[in-house]
């Protein structure tokens, strides 16, 4: 029974779609690896072509549709296919794979660990100043106070020994009951005048260490929020690193995934090419006429010699 060239690609496969349009179908993902011939044949679709891939070359031109002399002479042409690098494409794959993975993995580790790294010591420098300025405030505050008491106790060290000196003019010994009266009274403007006076240094001081202490809390306050800032600053930039790490991881991962993909594609491609010669050789082998004088039963061909194309330009000679 003659076969048609319109007839190979009967079936649910086609052997002329590539690898982008088989994963662009999503028919095989990128990170699965077919496990066998027929895996591979299923992936691509076109398992109805498994028979080319085993078997003697008379068969399978018998499965084609040739006649027993057709399926002959196209066995005696027909190149087996060489599974051998078909087999190592796909061996090596996962080997590739699991490599390019490892140096991506390490390139993001690095990059993490010297992202924590910068993070960690930005903060214990921040925290570092922080605690230098807070006990460079207390320092002040300390010393500021210290002074203050010191001076406030100076005064009223000075006022008790003016009072003191007061009363003793005012209260002489040796002075008459007449003058009792208006002694007293200068006790008494004396001591009013002392109260006056001391109730001032104690408002002053008073005011000197709520100046301080003011002077302080602003201070702490002042360097709180510069270690916030600071350390908001830190967070920032290192969920930014963090961020583009895992961009550009993804981003490699994509990459090796495409790369696989076309390691892929090349041993899909073998399979391919594979069934294309055997269908050219059936198609050519089908118009072939044992009782005529060559293929197609024509005489015009010639010199007795059909060329089946392919690699080489290789021609049948016709018995």
């Amino acid at each position: 029974m003659p076969i048609h060239p319109t007839n190979w690609s009967a079936g649910s496969g086609d052997p002329t779609r590539n690898i982008g349009d088989i994963i662009k179908t999503g028919e095989t993902p990128a990170a699965q690896i077919p496990q066998t011939l027929a895996d591979a044949l299923a992936a691509m679709g076109m398992s109805d072509y498994s028979y080319m891939f085993s078997g003697k070359g008379s068969d399978i031109g018998s499965k084609l549709g040739l006649t027993g002399e057709q399926s002959k002479k196209f066995a005696q042409y027909l190149t087996p296919f060489q599974g051998g690098q078909f087999g190592d494409l796909l061996s090596s794959i996962p080997d590739w794979r699991k490599e390019q993975m490892g140096m991506l993995g390490e390139q993001r580790q690095i990059g993490t660990t010297a992202t924590l790294s910068d993070y960690l010591t930005g903060l214990g420098t921040a925290e570092s100043q922080y605690g230098i300025g807070t006990g460079a405030a207390e320092q002040r505050f300390g010393l500021g106070t210290s002074k203050a008491r010191e001076s406030y106790g100076t005064n009223v060290e000075g006022l008790r020994a003016k009072a003191l000196q007061d009363m003793l003019s005012t209260g002489g010994v040796g002075g008459t009951f007449a003058g009792s009266g208006a002694r007293q009274q200068a006790k008494q403007t004396a001591s009013d005048v002392l109260g006056t006076q001391y109730g001032g240094m104690q408002a002053g001081l008073q005011s000197t260490l709520a100046g301080l202490g003011a002077e302080k809390e602003t201070s702490l306050a002042s360097l709180l929020e510069k270690y916030g800032t600071t350390k908001e600053q830190l967070e920032s930039t290192k969920k930014e690193s963090l961020d583009k790490l895992g961009l550009s991881y993804r981003a490699g991962e994509a990459q090796i995934g495409e790369e696989q993909d076309q390691r892929l594609g090349q041993a899909y491609g073998l399979l391919s090419d594979y069934i294309n010669r055997v269908l050219g050789l059936g198609s050519q082998w089908a118009g072939f006429d044992p009782g005529g004088v060559g293929i197609g039963g024509g005489k015009g061909l010639g010199g007795g010699k059909v060329p089946i194309g392919g690699p080489g330009g290789k021609e049948l000679p016709i018995s």
